[in-house]
């Protein structure tokens, strides 16, 4: 059966199938809820149309709504959930929907309550990179006024700052590595039946600083940078799958890292070629990152070369849906490593 041929059966499969995509509601008051951040309506708007593209049913609800269901017995018979849950204060509630899906034997989506809170938890991400070979910045004395802090529990380069953060007690304090930001994404393609790199996304400073990071302002305006895809080589794939499946990931992540130059110069030299390791620093490992159009996850996409090993699957599948969303390319692959 060719790749063409298995597309149709999977969609023929799926068709009205039931999808509960699980938002977080902005007025919650629930006392351990509280959130530093919300996804809104441009990405849980893009998942319920990448859901009705696949001609399965969304079934939209917020945390709560889908918690008091689930343990009430009182959902319709629900084949995927997609959870939305993100920005929270706390590790213990990002995991709350994950840990809800086991509960009831569904898979999440994204990913399932391992691979959601261990990802986040800066500290321990690092420790199991460490572990796994990466590179990962030394850590440094809260005396030394030269590295950058990471709270441990915050995305989106939240509270994120050189120095060392006053009354940060949870987190990293690291040496800062010179250079640009630099993040791959990761999906799971049916075609090979395994996690495959999409480009890396490197952010170039406007300012041509390489001490530059993208901090919590630039990712919200979008602005002071621009993107640039690379590849990695052959190494650093290696290295990124076998770290993803320490994590129990199986569908998508992200790994963010710090390209190592001395000027931006140097940096669209290392852009030119595959991307070493020796150049690469582990920051992150995120197992929820932000999927909607214009974010770099779909950038990633965008990026591929028709060389590419996904290139061809988003070929396909392209033919078969018109107006594809890359949201709706990434949901696809993403139920493929459940029904394989």
């Amino acid at each position: 059966m060719d790749l063409d041929d298995n597309i149709s059966e999977f969609l023929q499969k799926i068709r009205r199938r039931n999808i509960a995509v699980v938002y977080t509601f902005q007025n919650e008051d629930a006392p351990g809820f509280e959130h530093y951040d919300y996804w809104t309506f441009g990405v849980v708007g893009d998942w319920v149309r990448a859901v009705e593209q696949l001609g399965c049913v969304p079934y939209v609800l917020d945390v709560r709504t889908f918690g008091h269901k689930a343990l009430s017995n009182s959902l319709p018979p629900i084949d995927f959930i997609v959870n939305l849950n993100a920005g929270n204060l706390s590790l213990s509630t990002l995991g709350v929907v994950p840990s809800l899906a086991g509960f009831l034997n569904i898979p999440c989506l994204p990913n399932a309550v391992l691979a959601t809170v261990a990802g986040e938890s800066k500290g321990l991400s690092n420790k199991v990179a460490e572990a796994h070979g990466l590179n990962v910045p030394a850590p440094l004395s809260d005396s030394d006024p030269n590295g950058i802090s990471k709270p441990d529990n915050l995305g989106s380069s939240r509270g994120v700052v050189r120095g060392k953060a006053c009354g940060v007690t949870d987190g990293v304090y690291q040496t800062f590595v010179p250079g640009v930001d630099f993040t791959v994404p990761l999906l799971y393609n049916p075609r090979r039946g395994f996690l495959d790199a999409l480009p890396g996304i490197a952010y170039i400073p406007d300012n041509g600083d390489v001490n530059w990071f993208l901090g919590d302002e630039e990712k919200r305006r979008h602005k002071g940078y621009r993107k640039v895809a690379a590849r990695i080589d052959a190494d650093v794939y290696r290295a990124f799958r076998g770290l993803a499946e320490r994590f129990q990931i199986k569908t998508l992540c992200r790994i963010d890292t710090r390209l190592r130059c001395d000027s931006i110069d140097q940096c669209h030299r290392l852009l030119a070629a595959p991307i070493s390791m020796e150049h690469l620093y582990f920051i992150e490992i995120n197992a929820m990152p932000t999927i909607c159009e214009g974010m770099n996850f779909c950038n990633a996409l965008e990026g591929m070369a028709p060389s590419d090993p996904m290139a061809a699957v988003l070929e396909d599948i392209s033919g078969r849906i018109p107006g594809l969303l890359k949201t709706t390319f990434v949901l696809y692959c993403s139920m493929r490593a459940y029904m394989r």
